[in-house]
């Protein structure tokens, strides 16, 4: 018999309320679900896999945190790349005109292609780190 809880929770932080053992999955392995009580009093259920519980929930927050991070770099990192990418190009091409030499033009070329590099294997590391 089960009873719910008719008064909401409140935090100042998230919380785990409750963990159950799910399954095992290897063996040394073990499925989590856990409820996690939110700030604002809303709960909610995550699966987690971990050694231990304590391992499960670690593995928990890792996620939640990469989530966010993934959230502010995909909303960011294309357009202000993209900026980036154009005035790099636009505005040695002036001063390379201006002075009439190509140095400006390797150097900014030089950069972009460091960035674009430092960007792609950023991304790649965010997604090594979900799975």
């Amino acid at each position: 018999m089960k009873f719910k809880r008719k008064m909401k929770y409140k935090f100042d932080r998230k919380r785990a309320i409750e963990c159950k053992i799910n399954k095992r999955i290897d063996d040394d392995t073990w499925s989590y679900d856990i409820l996690i009580g939110d700030k604002d009093g809303s709960t909610k259920w995550e699966t987690s896999q971990g050694k231990d519980m304590a391992d499960a929930l670690e593995k928990l927050l890792w996620i939640e945190r990469h989530q966010l991070i993934e959230k502010m770099v995909n909303k960011t990192s294309l357009n202000v790349m993209m900026l980036a990418w154009f005035i790099s190009l636009v505005v040695p091409g002036i001063i390379s005109h201006a002075l009439d030499s190509h140095i400006p033009i390797l150097v900014t070329l030089i950069f972009n292609f460091t960035l674009f590099i430092s960007w792609w294997a950023f991304h790649r590391w965010v997604k090594s780190q979900r799975k």
